[in-house]
């Protein structure tokens, strides 16, 4: 999980312009990270697609400007691994949400 929070992180941060909210909540059971950004956001119909391997949105980017394109790759992985999911959606405001969302663990106390 920890790599799974420093790719998304570092994608975040290169796409934001000036603002990354986190917030983690349990939601009917699951444990939700969300991460927002105010950067461009995603075009609608390419929002599944960030997750695939080697998926660069922006074609002019290369390996010395922006990654080829495993960072959100390697996310969805891990969140596969862990019985979880990634789904990313723009914010009416504008930028990205990535929210994070596995199940929790039950406790009886």
């Amino acid at each position: 999980m920890r790599r799974a929070m420093h790719n998304l992180m570092q994608n975040t941060m290169r796409f934001t312009k000036t603002m990354i909210a986190i917030d983690v909540e349990v939601a009917n059971g699951d444990v939700v990270i969300l991460v927002e950004d105010d950067g461009v956001g995603i075009p609608s119909d390419k929002l599944e697609e960030v997750f695939l391997v080697f998926s660069r949105l922006d074609k002019s980017r290369s390996r010395e400007t922006g990654g080829i394109g495993l960072g959100l790759a390697f996310v969805q992985l891990i969140m596969h691994q862990h019985k979880g999911v990634a789904l990313a959606r723009n914010r009416e405001s504008g930028g990205l949400c990535v929210e994070l969302r596995w199940p929790g663990v039950n406790r009886t106390e």
